[in-house]
């Protein structure tokens, strides 16, 4: 048999057929398994902030599912302020070591008390340290749980 006998038997065509048919379902299948995992019943719902009165979880995470990680809480809104904008470590550390800004555990329970366009003002409604009440944290950390 010659080249071109094989290339035109059945048999050569039939499996070149199955290939593409095997190639072809599996391409379906994995469309069909990104479309389901985009689907509205797969999409995750967003923490939404809180408003005033709500209660909640602090969250700093992208994925308010895991609470890994702190968030940074401050006294006042100037300190929140000066924190965040702050490249002079001696400063920040001097912040920390006044207590003017602290930290608290991702999923610490609150209750929002004011809101400002960029910062909440929490009441820890189970705090780790009995003296520290509350204090300012970023508005989009104070989240529904």
């Amino acid at each position: 048999m010659n080249w071109k006998q094989i290339n035109n038997s059945p048999v050569v065509g039939a499996i070149a057929s199955i290939f593409f048919l095997v190639i072809g379902l599996g391409l379906y299948f994995v469309v069909n398994k990104i479309d389901s995992e985009n689907s509205p019943d797969k999409i995750v719902k967003l923490s939404s902030p809180l408003t005033v009165g709500q209660v909640g979880i602090l969250n700093g995470n992208k994925d308010k599912k895991h609470c890994i990680g702190i968030v940074v809480v401050a006294q006042t809104k100037e300190a929140f302020d000066e924190f965040s904008i702050s490249s002079d470590e001696s400063r920040i550390q001097e912040l920390i070591r006044r207590g003017n800004v602290f930290s608290a555990p991702n999923c610490s329970k609150v209750r929002v008390i004011d809101t400002d366009s960029k910062l909440s003002l929490v009441r820890f409604l189970e705090p780790e340290n009995e003296n520290i009440i509350g204090g300012w944290v970023a508005y989009e950390f104070a989240v529904s749980n």
